[in-house]
């Protein structure tokens, strides 16, 4: 690895993290890994590295959530960066912090080069978190509420097939707060996102109709 902090150059380095949510029982989780070397060996923390040459800052969250999660394919965003003195104790490191979304049955998170484990938590169960995590997580989960009506953001999220019942039950978790039903339905129709799938889907009362999230022309 590039001597980032050798005392001949004292310049800043360049890391990426991920933020990658799923839900879980229905609660929201976020993916940590159990770092293997200093500094804050063995404490949780997002999972992330330092750029490599020639790559841009979303090829580096990319690579280094598949090297350290075995995740791949994530649709990640950026959304913020934290630059703040002494948030590394090896010196000066500017962070570009990168959200994503999965569903937790289609990934098998499996920790591997500078993570000991990758495991999911529970955002109401976290562990102490290393570096300033716990405060790019916070930042993670404020980005993504304000997305409150970008609803193919979530398609990750979704099932292939859901009912709308489903669908409502899914955006309450990953917003945190109760929606109205039919206007989540009115709002998503508006952006012309879901199409009927001429089945329906036994439930407790009458059986519901199914539908499947297109994609944004």
């Amino acid at each position: 690895m590039i001597d980032f902090f050798s005392r001949r150059t004292k310049k800043p380095a360049i890391a990426t993290d991920s933020v990658i949510f799923t839900i879980i029982e229905d609660k929201l989780h976020v993916l940590l890994i159990e770092r293997k070397n200093d500094p804050f060996k063995d404490k949780w923390a997002l999972p992330g590295g330092f750029m490599e040459w020639e790559e841009s800052t979303k090829q580096s969250a990319a690579r280094e959530l598949a090297e350290e999660t075995g995740l791949k394919g994530v649709q990640l965003e950026q959304f913020g960066v934290f630059d703040k003195p002494g948030r590394d104790p090896r010196g000066t490191v500017v962070s570009i912090e990168f959200c994503g979304l999965v569903r937790a049955e289609n990934v098998e998170p499996k920790g591997a080069d500078d993570a000991k484990i990758a495991q999911w938590f529970a955002m109401n169960d976290l562990p102490d978190l290393a570096f300033d995590h716990a405060e790019v997580l916070k930042a993670a989960l404020k980005s993504m509420q304000q997305k409150e009506t970008d609803y193919h953001w979530f398609k990750p999220l979704l099932p292939g097939e859901f009912t709308l019942a489903e669908l409502h039950k899914i955006f309450t978790i990953a917003l945190g707060k109760k929606l109205d039903k039919r206007n989540l339905l009115r709002l998503i129709q508006e952006q012309k996102l879901l199409t009927p799938v001429l089945k329906t889907k036994k439930g407790r009362g009458k059986p519901a109709e199914v539908y499947r999230m297109i994609d944004k022309n």
